[in-house]
């Protein structure tokens, strides 16, 4: 995922509910060479997923509006972006002003989602689109416009059925390769692809990506420096003779090179566990045996887990209420994100036909903390 994350507005005047610019940098076109503009902005997905979190604490219902522009709204001339002043900025305005809306302080986080669409107004739309002809077809649509009016000419001239016939046949290719060269600068089918190719999946691993970080917001308020050193030093003997900073930073280093293996089984007879303790021994600040590191390792593994499995329920039971604003083809990205966030095809999803009793259940798959 290649994605931007700005500040909806400059001006960084705190707002109830704030809002975010997430900006898609997939190109307009595949031979188009990457952006070399620098975001100089510094918000996160880390931002908004501790804006969520903070949130939570409040005990409102949590929502995520997300608002999807449509077709033909590129970038207009000196670079401005006509969604965000036109669109976003006033929706994100609206609702910060709205009564009804305001009352529940610290609810809702507002998204508006750029994914790259081109405008018709863009210079240089009609040039690029002829040179994009392939040679057969521009000689094609060339030699056809020239035949059909020589022959048109001619049969005025000579009032001969055949030139008649030779100008309807140029006239066909011509405006088969003309229909088209009108529907590549209409934009529409170019604009549908990129939605569905390239806004859909940054928009459906934007979400994922909050659901996962939620998860681990929760899991590191709840496991800081002192919780960890408390429930691995209570549980192994061979530690709690340690100085207390030392044996935080061993439990740091060893979280952090875990982090950076997910795969790995923790298991001490499997021979890639083994390597990555003996590696593990030149990372940490003091010597310890391979049995010690082992224990710890096994006690920090499971009490993450217990933690994270803490945190999903949390989040189950403080689910947050997605929200999409669709206009024209946003309206079309807005269906196939929900398509690809709920699980249609898991077993409990599937209900008998002509079953009454059987019931229906739509699960949700990735998105497993928005509801």
């Amino acid at each position: 995922m290649d994605i931007w994350i700005e500040n909806l507005f400059n001006d960084h005047r705190k707002r109830s509910i704030p809002g975010f610019l997430i900006r898609s940098t997939a190109p307009i076109n595949v031979e188009d060479e990457l952006s070399t503009m620098v975001d100089r902005d510094r918000p996160t997905i880390q931002t908004i997923i501790d804006c969520l979190y903070q949130n939570s604490k409040t005990g409102n219902d949590l929502g995520l509006v997300i608002a999807m522009h449509g077709y033909n709204t590129g970038f207009q001339e000196g670079g401005r972006d006509g969604v965000l002043e036109g669109w976003y900025q006033p929706l994100c305005t609206y609702v910060n002003d709205d009564p009804s809306i305001h009352k529940q302080l610290d609810s809702l986080v507002f998204l508006g989602y750029r994914w790259p669409s081109e405008s018709l107004k863009r210079k240089g739309l009609s040039t690029e689109a002829l040179k994009a002809l392939p040679l057969l077809l521009g000689i094609l649509l060339y030699g056809g416009l020239i035949i059909s009016i020589a022959c048109l000419v001619l049969s005025i001239i000579t009032h001969s059925f055949i030139t008649v016939l030779f100008a309807v046949l140029g006239i066909v290719p011509f405006s088969i390769i003309l229909s088209l060269f009108l529907l590549r600068v209409s934009l529409y089918f170019r604009d549908s692809y990129r939605a569905t190719q390239f806004g859909v999946p940054d928009l459906v691993e934007l979400i994922r990506q909050l659901d996962h970080g939620l998860v681990q917001r929760k899991v590191r308020d709840a496991l800081t420096d002192e919780v960890l050193y408390a429930k691995i030093s209570s549980k192994i003997q061979d530690i709690q003779d340690l100085e207390k900073e030392t044996l935080i930073q061993i439990i740091q280093t060893i979280s952090y090179k875990l982090s950076k293996k997910p795969d790995l089984e923790i298991d001490p007879d499997d021979a890639k566990f083994q390597q990555f303790i003996k590696t593990l021994r030149y990372d940490i600040p003091l010597q310890l045996s391979d049995e010690v590191l082992i224990k710890i390792v096994e006690r920090l593994v499971l009490v993450e887990s217990m933690e994270n499995d803490a945190a999903m329920r949390f989040w189950r039971q403080h689910s947050i209420k997605l929200s999409f604003i669709g206009h024209s083809m946003g309206a079309q990205v807005t269906t196939q994100v929900i398509r690809i966030l709920s699980d249609i095809f898991d077993p409990r999803s599937v209900g008998a036909i002509g079953n009454n009793t059987s019931e229906k259940i739509l699960l949700h798959g990735w998105a497993e903390f928005f509801g």
